[in-house]
């Protein structure tokens, strides 16, 4: 190399050193394999083992992928003011609570009520605590799917082909979380009640997890589609709350979270 020539020092960064991102190491451990003649002969073996980082980074990709935004993410247990609220608030958060708490026994042991769903009255915190309850099973790595109704139906509709592929999704998701379930217009469309029916009614059916917020009463849902109600209000059965219309209780309108 000639005088004053430069080389090239530039090195590739990883997030891992110890795997370089692969999220496996090879690790050698002994080994016996059987001969044809029935004698042993002890080996050494490569392995590939997970890396320390792969579970940090599968978190990272179950947060990406579940829709929540930067902001809800913000939403945990610890920053829900439940100080002076009424005692119908303080219910829902301890029913979210101990939801968040129980629900991974639920969905190893494929349990038929294992669903959460939070109802009434706007401006209570319904999405927040649903949200903390997101956040808190991607931090423990169980994948959960976030679809707000009226943008995620909206989109579905814009796309119908690709919809199938999306409706999939929320139908096998390990847990789904609908937010504002039914908001907006007085009555969904046939094709609305079509396309929730079959995501509700697939996760009924494999006892998949549904967390759903909404100001719809059970009662009000049932008259739109009674066949998806009454699987909601079933696999709700142990995790429900429902807040009568109250003006008061809306912290929006008081200005307090």
């Amino acid at each position: 190399m000639e005088n004053g020539a430069c080389q090239n020092t530039t090195q590739t960064s990883y997030e891992c050193d110890i795997c370089k991102d692969a999220e496996f190491i090879i690790e050698e451990r002994d080994t016996t394999i059987i001969l044809a003649d029935g004698t042993t002969n002890p080996i050494k073996q490569d392995v590939a083992v997970p890396c320390s980082c792969r579970d940090k980074k599968q978190i990272k990709r179950l947060m990406k992928s579940s829709r929540i935004t930067d902001a809800f993410r913000e939403m945990t247990f610890s920053n829900f003011d439940t100080a002076n609220r009424p005692a119908v608030i303080q219910q829902m958060y301890a029913v979210a609570y101990k939801y968040t708490k129980e629900l991974p026994n639920l969905i190893k042991n494929k349990a038929r009520y294992n669903s959460c769903c939070l109802l009434g009255q706007p401006g209570v915190g319904k999405s927040h605590l649903l949200t903390a309850v997101s956040n808190n099973l991607l931090a423990k790595g169980i994948a959960v799917q976030y679809f707000p109704w009226v943008e995620g139906i909206n989109d579905l509709q814009s796309d119908f082909e690709a919809a199938k592929q999306k409706v999939s999704y929320m139908q096998q998701v390990s847990v789904l979380f609908i937010d504002d379930l039914f908001k907006g217009r007085d009555k969904p469309t046939p094709w609305q009640l079509e396309q929730i029916f079959g995501i509700i009614n697939y996760r009924y059916l494999n006892n998949l997890p549904i967390l759903i917020s909404s100001e719809k009463t059970i009662a009000q849902m049932c008259e739109f589609d009674e066949a998806t109600g009454s699987r909601i209000i079933e696999m709700c059965k142990n995790y429900k709350v429902t807040i009568e219309r109250d003006l008061n209780l809306n912290y929006r309108l008081l200005g307090t979270e």
